[in-house]
């Protein structure tokens, strides 16, 4: 009886034990599971601690670029200001050039038109003071040679003169030597008195006559002078004239390519500040088109 409890004791005693080793057994392996779980934990843990750090760095970083970003908006929105007020400043003073322009421009257009006018008149009185001093230096020319004729003339006369005076005194002579031998001789006849009378009659006809050339002669010659002198006093005033014309047409010629150097200037500077608009028109539609895309990637401006 002792035997069998002893046995049943030690029965139940292993059964105990085992069921004991049982349970260790189980609770070995649960905790080898909590190790596990517990390990698995801890590296989510240890994953989600970086992943942390990672948003945090990324979202510093994030917070750095906006801020950079903002200030490179301010600075944009700045710039803009300024291109927006040189631009108007350009406008303002390309409107203002093209006023004064357009008045240099009536004005000068008014004036070049005045001025060639004034040329087109000076270049026709030219032309014609021109042919007037060639008039003037033909009839000159005629005048002079007409004069020369006449003194080639005198000359001859002069010659003719001194033979005509030479004649003279020989015929006075003879005259004479006939009135005396006349004297001498009172038993003459009459028609000897008569031939001689003739003879002075004509004589002194054709010395009349004669000087009455040489008058003649002498007052054309001054005639002539006169009048050369005058055509001289012409020519040298045409002469003049054309000169003083000459230095006018010139002035004009000056003052119209004056005119035209400052009508090319207004030009060029019109031309350059429009090129510095369209430049700072390019400068702004590029800033207008940064700002816009940073609106679009809803960044604050």
């Amino acid at each position: 009886m002792k035997e069998e409890d002893l046995l049943n004791e030690l029965n139940e005693a292993a059964s105990q034990y085992e069921e004991h080793v049982s349970s260790l057994q189980k609770k070995d392996t649960y905790t080898s599971e909590i190790d596990r779980n517990f390990q698995e934990i801890n590296q989510r843990y240890k994953e989600l601690e970086n992943n942390y750090k990672s948003i945090a760095d990324i979202t510093q970083e994030e917070k750095s670029l906006r801020h950079r970003i903002e200030n490179e908006c301010h600075s944009l929105k700045k710039r803009v200001s300024e291109l927006n007020n040189l631009k108007s400043q350009h406008e303002f003073e390309i409107s203002t050039l093209e006023k004064r322009l357009s008045s240099d421009e009536h004005s000068s257009s008014h004036r070049l038109k005045s001025l060639r006018t004034m040329l087109e008149e000076t270049s026709r009185r030219e032309r014609n003071l021109e042919k007037q001093r060639h008039e003037l230096e033909l009839r000159s020319n005629s005048a002079e040679e007409k004069i020369n004729n006449l003194e080639a003339k005198i000359c001859g006369y002069d010659k003719t003169l001194c033979l005509g005076v030479m004649s003279i005194f020989t015929l006075l002579g003879a005259h004479q030597g006939l009135h005396l031998e006349d004297l001498e001789n009172a038993n003459a006849g009459s028609e000897t008195q008569v031939i001689h009378g003739k003879s002075m009659e004509l004589l002194n006809l054709s010395l009349k006559t004669f000087w009455q050339n040489i008058s003649r002669l002498e007052s054309e010659k001054n005639e002539l002078k006169n009048s050369v002198e005058e055509w001289k006093m012409r020519v040298d005033h045409s002469n003049f004239k054309e000169k003083e014309y000459k230095e006018r047409s010139s002035k004009h010629k000056a003052q119209i390519k004056r005119l035209e150097e400052q009508l090319k200037k207004m030009e060029e500077i019109i031309s350059r500040k429009d090129f510095q608009l369209a430049t700072q028109d390019d400068a702004i539609q590029r800033k207008d088109s940064e700002i816009n895309l940073l609106k679009k990637r809803n960044i604050p401006i």
